[in-house]
């Protein structure tokens, strides 16, 4: 049997990243792709409303339903909404994963999103999977105790995530980020943007990120399906290992479209990371030549990617 005929389960396929995700594999041929989320915003065929904190409706879910494959990105991440009743919120993200693998045959293989915030604030320019976790942020947290329930399972493996960006399906309406908000904004003809700093020894700092283009995340699952094996149990970051600032971002894209932002600054809160970058010499090793990072020029330019 083709790979492309597995039987396939992507989780939080509502999202920004699962619509994309589930967009792209349709795309290239995978034909038994099952969706779940617990909000649902397009009919889409074998699609289901689920509650994934609900032990018995998932356990009755996989007793019916048996998958080869299941690529987990639903969770809480929206970092300012861990504010209020945080400690829910934490318990939600690793329950709902509880959940899952508790209810799944041992053979399933389990792919599954956590996020470069689970480092905390970086003590190296780059930062590789060996380093020590100290997040500064409910979501971050949330995403270690989720990380160190999976370290104990077998038959997983864990993308660690950076700054996703970009669209396959023409969607701008997810600006869950600053630099999708980048996008919305110019799409829906909002010029007022909020630039956020930080002050240090009479300087203005901005964030700086590692930005992934959405279609590298997409190709990067694609070959973790097709090549489980050599991702097997591994903890993984995904980012192209090279960053810049929120304002040489919003400085591109004007530059690009020809178009001009009224900036509002902001003080940045403290539970957010001034400068993070990803080393993803582990991630290299693993996929080799099989994929070449879009560069962020490319990112602005072609920020919808049409397949």
């Amino acid at each position: 049997m083709s790979i492309y005929d597995s039987k396939l389960l992507i989780t939080g396929s509502s999202g920004y990243i699962g619509e994309n995700l589930y967009f792209f594999l349709k795309k290239i041929g995978f034909k038994n792709i099952t969706l779940i989320d617990k909000i649902i915003k397009k009919k889409i065929s074998n699609q289901f409303k689920i509650d994934l904190s609900k032990k018995k409706i998932v356990k009755n879910f996989f007793k019916n339903n048996k998958f080869e494959y299941i690529i987990h990105l639903a969770a809480i991440s929206n970092i300012r909404s861990f504010k209020k009743n945080y400690k829910k919120k934490i318990h939600y993200n690793l329950l709902i994963t509880k959940n899952i693998f508790e209810s799944i045959n041992y053979k399933t293989k389990f792919i599954i999103a956590s996020s470069a915030a689970v480092y905390g604030y970086p003590k190296k320019n780059k930062i590789d999977e060996k380093t020590v976790l100290k997040p500064i942020n409910n979501y971050g947290i949330s995403k270690k105790i989720t990380e160190g329930y999976l370290k104990k399972k077998d038959n997983f493996v864990i993308f660690r995530f950076f700054n996703v960006i970009g669209t396959l399906t023409n969607n701008y309406s997810y600006n869950n980020s600053f630099s999708q908000k980048i996008f919305y904004k110019h799409k829906k003809k909002i010029n007022k943007i909020d630039i956020f700093f930080k002050a240090n020894n009479n300087k203005i700092l901005f964030p700086e990120r590692d930005f992934i283009h959405i279609y590298d995340i997409c190709k990067i699952l694609m070959f973790s399906i097709i090549h489980f094996k050599k991702f097997k149990n591994l903890i993984i970051n995904c980012g192209i290992g090279k960053k810049i600032s929120i304002m040489q971002i919003v400085k591109k894209f004007e530059s690009h479209f020809n178009y001009k932002f009224i900036y509002k600054f902001k003080n940045l809160a403290e539970d957010e990371i001034l400068s993070i970058c990803s080393d993803n010499k582990k991630l290299l090793n693993i996929i080799k030549n099989n994929l070449k990072f879009k560069s962020l020029d490319k990112i602005l330019s072609n920020y919808y990617f049409k397949l």
